[in-house]
């Protein structure tokens, strides 16, 4: 194996060992009565300190895992939940949170028209992010496959 391409491949690694690690804490730290916050788990993600990078992997797991867009009938489907996972589409942080990193980085291509990227970018969060800052995912909490009570139940 070259040089070159065993630095992205350890890369490609380590990023899917953090989505399983977060994965898993997700599972052991919350449920439908105990939900938390990306601060709790990058308590206990040993694969990054950096705040920045659990954020955007949570994210990345929450775009990949559930249903593109909450219809009512497909809540059943969400194997993460979190505050506003069912707003309309437009209006899921999410989405918005995706949608702004998207222009961002359309800013930063070469020959990317930067003025008229920007005022779509300014317009975005002027109508969704009160202060100009992307909306953050709170109250993240996993889908277990029985629900507390229905353990109570079982356990009964």
């Amino acid at each position: 194996m070259s040089e070159q391409t065993r630095p992205n491949a350890d890369a490609q690694y380590i990023a899917t060992q953090r989505t399983v690690e977060v994965l898993q804490v997700l599972k052991q730290i919350s449920d439908e009565e105990h939900p938390v916050t990306k601060k709790e788990i990058l308590e206990h993600v040993t694969t990054t300190e950096n705040p920045q990078t659990l954020s955007n992997t949570v994210d990345e797991i929450l775009l990949q895992i559930n249903p593109v867009e909450y219809t009512g009938d497909n809540d059943h489907e969400y194997r993460i939940k979190y505050d506003g996972y069912d707003a309309p589409f437009d209006d899921n942080a999410l989405v918005i949170k995706f949608v702004i990193s998207e222009l961002r980085k359309a800013m930063r291509r070469e020959g990317a028209d930067r003025a008229v990227l920007q005022k779509e970018l300014d317009k975005k969060l002027d109508k969704k992010c009160p202060g100009g800052k992307a909306p953050t995912i709170t109250n993240i909490r996993y889908v277990h496959a029985f629900s507390n009570s229905e353990m109570d139940r079982l356990i009964s």
